[in-house]
């Protein structure tokens, strides 16, 4: 059987809670060679393996030790002769709780090209809302989470309800959700024409 393996170097998550794995890639499609080989698989197998600090040694190879992603196919089209050539990009992510990861790639018998993958995670980026700083802030571990986040008071500047503190929600898609309470410009302060977001003498 054909079982060919390729794996990243070990990626530490920082603050990460869930890593996306961009993959192009180019498949040949198995009707291009002589006879039809049995063995020609038109798919490859997308893993992971958390541990909790980089191994002198390489990761385990057995198939068992990795957890599964996604079985992915060429969905952008498989080239049917030597003169063409079709890219198809995938993305993928995982949830992570360990130091960090392996991604490995398993072939069992597909024509293909690894042409890039990039690896990366998203945050909301910081943003200040009515008078408030809301800090950049990595999204949640799934695909749908929404973090709550609390804000805090520019220069000069108070929450409007001192029992409400200022709170927004970071987005799976790295973007905000509208804030909730606020602040306001302490006495004797008021809006920077320049800055209108923060207080000032």
């Amino acid at each position: 059987d054909v079982e060919n393996w390729l794996w990243t170097p070990f990626i530490e998550r920082g603050q990460a809670n869930r890593i996306y794995i961009d993959i192009k890639f180019s498949i040949r499609a198995c009707d291009l060679f002589p006879g039809h080989a049995v063995q020609c698989k038109e798919t490859f197998s997308l893993l992971f393996y958390e541990f909790d600090a980089a191994s002198k040694e390489p990761p385990p190879w057995d198939a068992e030790s990795y957890k599964l992603i996604d079985r992915i196919a060429a969905d952008e089209g498989r080239f049917k002769n030597n003169n063409e050539i079709i890219i198809n990009t995938e993305t993928r992510s995982v949830e992570v709780n360990k130091k960090g990861l392996y991604f490995a790639f398993m072939d069992e018998g597909a024509c293909i090209s690894l042409l890039a993958i990039k690896v990366y995670y998203i945050t909301c980026p910081e943003i200040i809302d009515s008078f408030a700083v809301f800090p950049e802030t990595p999204t949640g571990k799934s695909e749908s989470s929404t973090e709550q986040i609390r804000g805090v008071c520019v220069t000069n500047a108070d929450p409007t309800d001192v029992t409400k503190p200022p709170y927004s929600y970071c987005k799976s898609d790295g973007t905000w959700l509208s804030s909730q309470g606020g602040c306001e410009c302490t006495a004797g302060h008021e809006p920077d024409a320049s800055a209108p977001r923060q207080g000032q003498e």
